[in-house]
């Protein structure tokens, strides 16, 4: 009996031990360190625009007259942090024979399609409406980019199809002189619920 008392009581010391590491184990030493910094928001800019080829002298014949330009691209950079998207809007104005005084009746349109592409790390593409193409009014003014809230931040190039400016005039309407249209393109802060 006291032999089996004696084997009994050195299980339970053993048992003991080995629990005991158990827990020193688990324990841990734990030490840790913040880090903070500021972001400050930067700029919301438009670069690069607008730079028209021009339709260059134009002989009259007495034909509706139907002359391509062409219309550089551009770059938009949302810097400011904000997440409060933008718009981007063309227009043009009408063409105007200064010494005469006289506007020139035709129409002007933006044809073809309105391209984007997104810099490394910036918002999806299609976090910004854009149409497939502009019908222009009679000089056109009109939104051809928005990007919603939380959207358009980092860098996009924006770009055009070639020949992407068509003027169009009516030989009744086509007195001789030299005109000048000016185009605009303006980038505001804030987006559009729609794209026309």
């Amino acid at each position: 009996m006291k032999n089996m008392f004696k084997k009994s009581a050195m299980i339970i010391a053993a048992t003991s031990i080995v629990f005991t590491g158990s827990v020193t184990a688990l324990a841990a030493d734990t030490k840790t360190s913040d880090i903070s910094t500021e972001f400050q928001g930067g700029s919301l800019e438009l670069s690069g625009a607008p730079i028209v080829g021009g339709f260059g002298d134009i002989q009259l014949d007495g034909t509706k007259l139907d002359k391509l330009s062409s219309l550089e691209g551009f770059t938009i950079t949302d810097a400011t942090g904000t997440g409060s998207g933008w718009t981007v809007e063309l227009s043009a104005s009408q063409f105007e024979n200064e010494l005469e005084g006289r506007q020139l009746t035709s129409t002007l349109n933006l044809q073809g399609g309105v391209h984007l592409e997104a810099g490394e790390g910036s918002s999806d593409l299609d976090t910004i409406s854009k149409p497939d193409g502009v019908e222009a009014m009679n000089f056109f003014d009109g939104i051809i980019l928005s990007a919603g809230v939380n959207g358009g931040m980092g860098q996009y190039t924006v770009s055009f199809d070639e020949d992407a400016l068509n003027l169009k005039v009516d030989p009744k309407d086509a007195f001789a002189g030299t005109y000048k249209s000016t185009i605009t393109v303006e980038l505001t802060s804030g987006p559009q619920s729609q794209v026309e």
